[in-house]
């Protein structure tokens, strides 16, 4: 898969792979098929699009308490030379995160955040497969 860009697409992602949001597919006779997000907290009560967390950095925000929350405690947010953002997530004794970090960038703040979520939470699970000897060859369906 490659990079997702700032949208809808990403969006889904982190909110599926990052924010545990679940999903629904729903059809009405109105609007044909559609899928509905709730986070995983709620219940059933849901939006028919994910917050905009790649777009809006008062939504990216959420996935760096999020994470921090999580443990993951040093959060590096830089802007570059040449206009594009940086950020690294590290955390400091966590055996599920690499201790080099994880770096991604994005046009802009929010961008670069939610590539950096989706990069740890894809690193998460490949932990979590090796430790259950799961095959990690094989990814499950994925939203972009």
């Amino acid at each position: 898969m490659g990079e997702l860009v700032a949208g809808p697409d990403l969006d889904a992602a982190v909110a599926e792979r990052v924010m545990g949001y679940l999903t629904s597919e729903r059809t009405s006779k109105e609007f044909g098929a559609y899928k509905v997000w709730w986070p995983s907290t709620r219940g059933h009560r849901g939006r028919t699009v994910p917050p905009p967390y790649s777009t809006s950095i008062e939504a990216a925000w959420t996935v760096i308490e999020k994470l921090r929350a999580e443990g993951l405690v040093y959060f590096i947010l830089a802007a570059e030379p040449d206009g594009t953002w940086e950020v690294e997530w590290t955390s400091h004794g966590s055996d599920h995160v690499d201790p080099r970090g994880i770096f991604a960038s994005g046009a802009t703040p929010a961008e670069a955040i939610c590539r950096a979520a989706i990069a740890l939470a894809g690193q998460a699970l490949e932990a979590a497969q090796g430790a259950s000897g799961v095959d990690s060859g094989h990814e499950g369906s994925e939203t972009a």
